[in-house]
């Protein structure tokens, strides 16, 4: 079914010495009879983004935040609704050589539930960590 689109990103970079930051938001706009008469096609988020900060500390320890960003999804005959959300995590690396360094991340520090996806849901809080090894 046919519809139309209108779709507007932005993104950014800024490095200055150990600090770095950079992003990105996207604005969407969709609409058509492939939303209004499919009970399964979600509109797009309105709003979408990704922003993260990263401090180098002394090319050794690397300390950074994140969040992932999105407005909610409306469609479908049923009036499908998917939640907005935001995603902010943290992240911490440490670098014991040029070639090994752990690092771990906590993310969805707010405890929302998270669809990117329909009928998939992340909820809670999350840990990772792992090793990296560079040859």
């Amino acid at each position: 079914r046919p519809y139309d689109k209108t779709f507007v990103e932005f993104s950014w970079l800024w490095k200055s010495g150990d600090f770095m930051a950079d992003g990105w938001v996207a604005y969407t706009d969709a609409y058509g009879r492939a939303f209004e008469d499919s009970i399964y096609c979600l509109k797009p988020s309105e709003l979408t983004g990704n922003v993260s900060f990263e401090y180098n500390f002394r090319k050794r320890i690397f300390a950074g935040a994140d969040c992932s960003f999105a407005t909610k999804r409306t469609g479908g005959t049923y009036s499908a609704v998917l939640s907005g959300y935001a995603d902010l995590g943290v992240s911490l690396e440490y670098s014991a050589t040029r070639r090994l360094s752990v690092w771990a991340r906590g993310g969805n520090l707010l405890g929302m539930t998270i669809q990117r996806n329909p009928l998939y849901a992340e909820k809670g809080v999350y840990f990772t960590a792992g090793i990296c090894l560079k040859f």
